[in-house]
């Protein structure tokens, strides 16, 4: 049978980095300095890369690594600094350059020791401690609004990206057949705080990658199916009979709040798409530290960009931009040679990190979102790469459900181990 949890060592590890990674500031953008926030967050991922060494030094087991996602990494960051050496950016950059570097080392040395879906799996569950967390502390601060974090205090938005993903795991476990009666509260529970955060962006990406889910089942229960059925006819009922879902796409405001957010991002993609920037800001961006915009005619002076492939284009000038968006289609590409019962899971969660990061950012960042995205790029790399061991079907007369001991590997194995397989 599965394991409900993943291996300790690589579940502490990522939730010490996905903690470190989270904003610990409500509505703060690091422009460079030292303070004591960024000296402790900085602290806490040296201490996950350490206990990642330790952990992989312990276990003894010692894989290869694939190299990709540390090439496409280091290529984006190395466009990004050299555009912020001509923008006046190159120190704070370069301090985020190093963030992000260390992120993917962490998750490299866990895929150095354990399985693609062990590491990806430690990840979805660090993101549920931190929904729990965040949502209990908010209820207990007795907070009024759009459900937020309270400890730490994520914006409602970070939130519900983070229950989105644990959500898309736990309905990828209900098409593999591995459904069990806790899962259905799990789902209750994680859809609520969705819908609580009134993140229209994150209702949509997500809705987008259960369908995906869906396209990809394995097999499925006659009960999860009615159950299925079930739901589609409540939303289908939402829909034509109730004002629900006005009041959460409008949220309560006729829809003058998502007009007027709406029109702020478009102020700051102009700005950011405007032409006569210089050649060096053009194609090579003014690095990782550029979080605003200039923009002119408003009462403001600048704007947050509000989007990861914006923010591409403005910290890493369109060469940037455009090996971030070869990369993650690579990534997809790479996720199409995972075993059927964990490939539309993977996909979908990489189809909604892409579609999110059209109206959030982060995704190129040190942040949870690109936590995720390097987890998911070593597990298409270790795909891409070298050869499954189990490629076969697997034997539906046992009519029991994949274990994740044997479904992903790196591709190393003895003679003993394919002869099982």
């Amino acid at each position: 049978m599965p394991r409900a949890w993943p291996p300790a060592g690589a579940l502490v590890v990522c939730l010490l980095t996905a903690s470190a990674l989270v904003p610990w500031r409500a509505d703060a953008l690091y422009t460079g300095g030292a303070d004591p926030v960024v000296v402790a967050k900085a602290g806490l991922t040296a201490i996950a890369l350490c206990l990642a060494l330790l952990v992989a030094r312990a276990r003894g087991q010692v894989h290869d690594v694939p190299a990709a996602p540390f090439v496409w990494v280091a290529t984006i960051l190395a466009i990004s600094v050299l555009g912020a050496a001509f923008d006046g950016r190159g120190v704070p950059t370069a301090v985020l350059a190093v963030r992000v570097l260390m992120v993917v080392l962490i998750v490299g040395v866990l895929h150095s020791t354990y399985r693609p879906l062990d590491v990806l799996h430690a990840v979805v569950v660090a993101f549920g401690v931190l929904v729990s967390v965040a949502t209990v502390t908010t209820l207990l601060l007795g907070t009024t609004g759009r459900l937020h974090g309270g400890l730490p205090p994520l914006h409602a938005n970070e939130l519900a990206a983070l229950a989105v993903v644990c959500l898309v795991w736990v309905v990828a476990r209900f098409f593999r057949g591995e459904d069990r009666p806790t899962s259905a509260v799990v789902v209750a529970g994680f859809v609520a705080v969705v819908l609580f955060t009134q993140s229209r962006t994150s209702l949509a990406a997500g809705a987008t990658a259960l369908v995906i889910v869906a396209l990809f089942a394995t097999r499925v229960r006659l009960v999860v199916a009615a159950a299925v059925l079930w739901v589609v006819a409540v939303v289908f009922g939402l829909l034509t009979l109730s004002t629900a879902v006005d009041q959460l796409l409008t949220r309560g405001d006729g829809g003058a709040a998502q007009l007027g957010t709406f029109a702020n991002r478009m102020y700051a993609w102009e700005a950011a798409m405007a032409p006569g920037q210089s050649f060096w800001h053009t194609w090579f961006g003014g690095g990782l530290a550029q979080k605003t915009v200039e923009v002119a005619g408003q009462p403001w002076t600048s704007q947050v960009l509000d989007s990861s492939w914006v923010s591409a284009l403005v910290q890493s000038g369109r060469v940037g931009l455009a090996v971030s968006a070869l990369w993650v289609v690579a990534i997809l590409v790479g996720l199409l040679r995972v075993h059927r019962d964990w490939r539309g899971m993977t996909i979908a969660l990489t189809a909604f990190l892409a579609l999110r990061g059209f109206l959030e950012s982060g995704l190129f960042d040190a942040t949870t979102s690109f936590l995720l995205l390097v987890t998911l790029a070593f597990t298409a790399a270790s795909y891409t790469v070298t050869e499954p061991l189990i490629r076969q079907e697997p034997d539906r007369a046992a009519a029991q459900p994949i274990s994740t001991e044997g479904d992903w590997s790196h591709g190393r194995s003895t003679a003993a181990e394919v002869s099982h397989a």
